[in-house]
């Protein structure tokens, strides 16, 4: 009789700590897709000899970021339906709020359109604008994302893999690492069955390679500007969270 007793009492704290456990599985994920990201920035200064590196980055991508994009849409999708603890964590700021609908329509234009080249070989005219395109508006949003959110991501990362004796322990954590991993798991079988049937592109003389590294200088400048444009007006203000 205690314990049923006790558990109405608890469930309100069992629900703040999904929301501490969401954070954490975003996190992680986020740092995932975050170095794997840097990686596939330094492929594309020489695509036309590091392309099978690319696709290879690319399809690794894209399970980390199903898990990213599933967990941040929970968190979502639970901050508007007023889940209490999903209110009281609150939003992110205005210009993250913003930049986060464009950052996940680029990233999965991007992967698609990735795979999709891999697969039908060069000649693609309006799959490769569309490549070109999301990934100029893909790496303004990703290193706005990144310089707001690395440092506490990183944190968060540390607490979720420390396990500290006596800190507060969040529920899941075994089923959050798992979620990652098949992430990642996914992601090489993805690159295992694209890789062989990208061949058309072998040969290749990488004509496209400096449009992107000229994107990604391009969208790198933007997105600095806009970082210290939001230094001086709404940066800071609140807990920022991926």
């Amino acid at each position: 009789m205690a314990s049923r007793a006790a558990t109405p009492a608890t469930t309100p704290i069992r629900r703040a700590l999904g929301v501490l456990g969401n954070e954490r599985l975003t996190a992680t994920a986020g740092l995932v897709v975050l170095l794997l990201s840097a990686a596939e920035l330094v492929t594309v200064v020489a695509l036309g000899t590091l392309l099978p590196e690319h696709i290879v980055i690319g399809m690794l991508l894209a399970g980390p970021i199903v898990v990213k994009l599933g967990s941040t849409g929970w968190r979502f999708l639970r901050y508007y339906t007023r889940a209490a603890p999903y209110v009281r964590k609150g939003p992110p700021l205005p210009i993250l709020r913003l930049l986060a609908p464009l950052l996940a329509i680029s990233t999965i234009t991007l992967i698609a359109s990735g795979i999709l080249l891999a697969l039908v070989g060069p000649g693609s005219g309006l799959l490769l604008d569309a490549h070109v395109l999301s990934f100029l508006i893909w790496t303004v949003c990703l290193v706005v994302h990144a310089v707001a959110y690395a440092p506490a991501a990183l944190g968060w990362f540390r607490r979720e893999v420390a396990a500290r004796r006596g800190a507060p322990q969040v529920p899941g954590r075994a089923g959050r690492l798992a979620t990652n991993v098949i992430g990642v798991v996914a992601g090489i079988v993805g690159a295992v069955v694209v890789l062989p049937a990208s061949s058309a592109w072998n040969g290749w003389g990488g004509e496209s390679g400096t449009k992107f590294v000229i994107l990604a200088a391009v969208g790198s400048a933007v997105a600095l500007v806009l970082v210290r444009w939001i230094n001086r007006t709404t940066w800071g203000r609140g807990n920022q969270r991926p």
